[in-house]
């Protein structure tokens, strides 16, 4: 099983590779993301959580700029996930908006729980449709074609190695 340390290590190469070099998520949002992968993967094995981390910075790259947009949709979606919460709605959790964005943590575990589903719920060949529009369409399989392409981009960058606790 991946240590937290290694995939925060990880992610924070991933991210650097999401924005060709640019921009590198913060640790608070790595942190958080790689707990909620750990708790959560979205898929089965021992690269679950790697996997799920992947899904959580191509979203965070798309979404929001890498983590610095935390508030878009004419304030109806939230975090680096860009949750929709439209009217003051809340999470199934019942997370307010303002809640994901001050808490990575809370927007890790939701953007996780919506991934699961988008997986769970979308056709095979768009497996973020439902993520990225709630619904299959021509412009959520466009959009889900284009997070899944980074998703494989990014599973290509090795993970670090791991020496008595230490990652280098």
């Amino acid at each position: 099983m991946i240590s937290k340390a290694a995939l925060i290590a990880w992610g924070l190469t991933a991210s650097l590779v999401a924005s060709d070099g640019a921009r590198k998520l913060s640790s608070s949002i790595l942190s958080a993301m790689a707990d909620a992968a750990l708790d959560n993967p979205v898929v089965s094995g021992d690269d679950g959580p790697r996997v799920t981390m992947g899904y959580e910075i191509a979203i965070a790259w798309f979404e929001s700029a890498n983590g610095t947009l935390l508030i878009g949709d004419g304030h109806s979606s939230y975090c680096w996930g860009q949750v929709y919460l439209p009217n003051g709605a809340r999470t199934r959790e019942g997370f307010s908006g303002d809640e994901l964005v001050r808490d990575p943590l809370k927007c890790a575990k939701v953007v996780v729980r919506i991934v699961k589903t988008s997986i769970q719920a979308g056709p095979a060949d768009c497996p973020m449709c439902f993520y990225a529009r709630g619904r299959v369409t021509e412009e959520a399989r466009r959009l889900s074609r284009h997070r899944t392409d980074l998703i494989k981009r990014l599973l290509e960058v090795p993970l670090p190695e791991e020496q008595a606790g230490v990652v280098n």
